[in-house]
């Protein structure tokens, strides 16, 4: 991804954290004020989907997750090889109380590496899927609504965010070296010739993606947790970044609306919040990453993107 872009990001992301902070010193828990309370939410609501460097340096954590998955490509006809993968967490964990019946709220900030291979997988691999060895890093942030039960505390939650990617293919489709003729006359490697010039685009070099996941973490005396998740990921042949900010905006506003309304479930319901708040979010956020296998910027009609989808099992340890 060219510099240029990347600093782009990296100046709206602290103009929209400066601009949120110093809304947060003169508003209370609804974004409102004193003198506007009478113009209600949709006057007052704020997008704070990505206050990415706005960290609360709070609990220090480290968290090692293991994962099995695979990944996919809509136009290839190949498939790739069962993935394994080891990733590392760092970063910093928020946790307070959200009313008085044991209900708590909790925001993570991290930076992440991990290691994605099919040599990592415990699935023995078929003939003609491809083999790859891959590595990534990225930031996210992690959130939810939990239940405080004393010596356990369960953690539902949602993450996001964002990834680069380095793609390195071990082997290609077999194949590859036959040319199609033409387009109505496809020779028998069309289809490895295709998936060749898809993986070029990815192969060895660093792509820029998003990630989403969901799950629920089970914690022990506020100092060692264990957790389940599903992540799903998607990697751009290339960064079109007006395309991606436009998409950024239209899933964060749809964000926003469920925020509302799960806050409202709080005032009513405390109980029955961290469910509502962990079904609706991550039901929303993985219809958003489907309609992007089509198109990766959705709705723009752009690329179909490689994707990445697996379960992970990790645990946490909390400083």
């Amino acid at each position: 991804m060219p510099k240029k872009w990347l600093t782009l990001i990296l100046i709206f992301t602290l103009a929209l954290t400066i601009n949120l902070s110093a809304q947060d010193e003169d508003e209370d828990d609804w974004g409102t004020t004193d003198d506007d309370d009478d113009y209600g939410w949709a006057h007052n609501w704020e997008w704070n989907g990505y206050d990415w460097l706005n960290w609360k340096f709070d609990r220090p954590f480290m968290e090692l997750n293991y994962g099995i998955g695979d990944y996919k490509h809509k136009d290839m006809f190949s498939k790739f090889a069962p993935a394994g993968s080891w990733e590392l967490k760092l970063g910093y964990s928020d946790i307070g109380s959200a009313d008085d019946n044991n209900i708590v709220d909790f925001n993570e900030s991290f930076v992440f590496v991990s290691h994605i291979s099919s040599r990592l997988s415990s699935q023995e691999r078929k003939f003609a899927e491809l083999p790859f060895d891959n590595w990534r890093f990225g930031i996210g942030k992690r959130e939810g609504y939990g239940y405080d039960l004393g010596a356990l505390s369960i953690l539902p939650y949602t993450q996001s965010g964002f990834v680069w990617t380095r793609v390195e293919m071990e082997d290609y489709p077999v194949g590859t070296w036959i040319t199609p003729l033409d387009d109505y006359f496809p020779s028998p490697g069309q289809n490895a010739y295709n998936d060749y010039k898809i993986l070029q685009r990815y192969d060895k070099d660093f792509r820029f993606g998003t990630l989403v996941e969901g799950g629920v973490r089970f914690e022990t005396a506020s100092v060692v947790s264990i957790s389940a998740g599903y992540e799903a990921a998607v990697i751009f042949p290339r960064h079109l970044f007006w395309k991606h900010l436009g998409s950024l905006v239209i899933e964060e506003t749809g964000k926003g609306a469920l925020e509302y309304f799960i806050e409202r479930v709080m005032d009513s319901s405390p109980a029955a919040a961290p469910i509502i708040n962990v079904i609706l979010k991550s039901a929303y956020s993985y219809a958003f990453y489907a309609l992007k296998k089509d198109n990766m910027n959705w709705p723009f009609n752009t690329e179909k993107p490689l994707t990445y989808e697996t379960f992970k099992f990790g645990v946490t340890f909390v400083f």
